[in-house]
């Protein structure tokens, strides 16, 4: 019964002081906010690891693309001189990749 007191006697201070009325404060809950508010940096600092972890696999997959793309390409262009020194001889073959490799073997073996 005292309890009960008390808690009219806080929502009443309440009331006065923000001029709203109070909605079932109790003096007990004081710790509970502590811990919620610790959950919630709990919380906070695993989305802050998560968001790293994202954004550094992401950095990963592009840095694979390129490295892949780079790949690509140097395997094409090795293919393509192969393809030309045995039907033109290797200095020709060198000469024509040289100078024109996209325009004669590239956008069709994309």
């Amino acid at each position: 019964m005292q309890r009960d007191g008390e808690v009219q006697q806080k929502n009443a201070q309440l009331q006065e002081h923000t001029g709203q009325p109070a909605q079932g404060v109790e003096p007990n809950h004081a710790g509970t906010s502590t811990q919620t508010e610790r959950q919630l940096a709990v919380e906070r600092q695993k989305a802050e690891e998560y968001l790293d972890l994202l954004r550094q696999t992401q950095a990963d997959f592009v840095n694979y693309r390129r490295r892949i793309s780079q790949e690509q390409t140097e395997e094409r262009t090795k293919a393509q001189l192969a393809v030309l020194t045995r039907r033109w001889g290797r200095r020709n073959g060198q000469r024509c990749l040289k100078g024109r490799s996209y325009m004669l073997l590239g956008p069709a073996m994309s």
